[in-house]
């Protein structure tokens, strides 16, 4: 599994962001995306947005075929309106649950405790000889008392 975490601070760096997740799908892997995106203005319950950066941001998930977990407010600071600003984004629906959790410190971001059910892989290695480390005596020792001739006699070559 390829696993991005991202803070994205400026809306500027729009294009930057969608270039990054498309180099990162082409990883191989499942992708999981987690991180403080900073588009407030996305309704994730119908995926529309007024503002273009956002709409861009939303195509590229769509044409990746990502999907975003969270749907309730991550962010609140005093008597402004909650967002949605940190997100989970993955490619496969391995997200099993995610709590919601107390913000840490001076932070008004809430923690995210994810729970992923994956599968892991393991690529097995090609066997691989030491030849270095061969007894090359010993071989030549072996080979040299193997009775040659009379292992080949019955084969005749006209």
């Amino acid at each position: 599994m390829t696993t991005f975490f991202l803070y994205f601070c400026s809306q500027d760096n729009n294009s930057e962001l969608c270039s990054f997740i498309n180099d990162g799908c082409k990883l191989q892997g499942h992708k999981l995306i987690i991180g403080d995106f900073n588009f407030p203005n996305i309704n994730w319950k119908t995926w529309s947005t007024s503002g273009q950066l956002e709409m861009t941001f939303i195509d590229i998930l769509r044409k990746k075929i990502l999907h975003q977990y969270i749907e309730t407010p991550t962010r609140a600071r005093g008597s402004s309106v909650p967002n949605i600003l940190d997100l989970v984004i993955s490619d496969e629906p391995f997200i099993e649950n995610i709590d919601f959790k107390a913000p840490l410190g001076k932070s008004d971001h809430c923690v995210l405790q994810i729970q992923c059910k994956v599968n892991p892989t393991c690529k097995q290695s090609p066997e691989k000889y030491a030849f270095s480390k061969g007894d090359y005596t010993g071989l030549r020792q072996s080979l040299q008392s193997v009775l040659w001739e009379d292992l080949f006699k019955s084969i005749l070559i006209t």
